[in-house]
């Protein structure tokens, strides 16, 4: 199912599938020479078009019959027999890092497990997900920018990206009747999954989102804090969106944890200022 672009457009196609300029992501890649963003603006779309797979295909089947082409497609691409403009532009990075298989492998498992995984037992099983997506591909982008030795460290603060992502943007997962908190603190602040699918909001909803808000700032920080010296250029772009969800969800306890019903963003001079101050920080 090769995509049909122009060989020559490859980075084009990319760019356009992660949501171009004025994003978030945009400015944690701003800094990076050309070579390096491009590898990592591939690695994004690749997981974009996972993600696309997961949310829009309402067919098991033909999920998994495309993920199966995708899973095919990335061991071509190991073989530098690439298709889809998004692995002929992760080709090079991957010819020259070496990326490893285990973390794309684990991408496209959790494309694949999502539907399954709509409910989460306690804190430890919604983390554990959050490894296998935003984890594997904040490893990922390590490795990509010579990184290896810090995978480690690179898929904790992956993996709160992605916790964050999911509190912040709670109401268009519910829509989806998704629910990305654990179940066990719903029981312990006495929150009903009606209320939360249903967008409702009440003064344990409330108790419930600024827990869960505070608990993830506090492990972004710890996990900020914890990135080695020699480590923190190559994790350039995953610290510098880490600094952006910490202002994200200062901006949820600012407005009252209004994720039910609002989806919360940062505007691009923000993400910009932010991007600029952690780079600076490194000098």
């Amino acid at each position: 199912m090769p995509a049909s672009v122009p060989a020559s457009a490859p980075l084009h196609y990319c760019r356009d599938k992660i949501g171009g300029t004025g994003t978030p992501l945009h400015y944690s890649l701003l800094f990076l020479p050309a070579e390096s963003r491009a590898g990592l603006i591939a690695l994004h779309a690749l997981r974009r078009e996972l993600d696309e797979i997961a949310d829009e295909c309402t067919d098991t089947g033909v999920a998994r019959l495309k993920l199966g082409w995708w899973r095919e497609e990335l061991a071509r691409t190991f073989e530098n027999q690439p298709r889809h403009p998004v692995t002929r532009l992760l080709a090079p990075a991957i010819a020259l890092r070496r990326s490893p298989r285990a973390a794309l492998k684990n991408m496209v498992d959790a494309a694949e497990a999502r539907p399954s995984r709509r409910r989460f037992e306690n804190f430890d099983t919604l983390l554990a997900d959050c490894r296998l997506s935003g984890g594997a591909l904040a490893e990922l982008s390590a490795s990509l920018l010579g990184a290896d030795d810090a995978a480690a460290g690179a898929r904790e603060l992956g993996a709160l990206l992605e916790l964050t992502e999911r509190l912040c943007h709670l109401g268009l997962h519910t829509r989806r009747g998704l629910l990305p908190l654990p179940l066990d603190e719903l029981a312990r602040f006495n929150v009903a999954e009606t209320e939360l699918l249903r967008g409702r909001q009440s003064d344990t909803v409330h108790a419930l989102l600024a827990h869960e808000a505070e608990r993830t700032g506090r492990l972004l920080r710890e996990a900020l804090a914890a990135v080695p010296p020699a480590a923190r250029q190559a994790l350039l772009p995953v610290r510098i969106r880490a600094h952006m969800a910490l202002a994200l969800l200062e901006r949820a306890r600012r407005r009252d944890y209004p994720m039910l019903t609002q989806r919360l963003m940062l505007s691009p001079l923000r993400c910009l200022w932010i991007a600029w101050r952690v780079r600076r920080s490194d000098r």
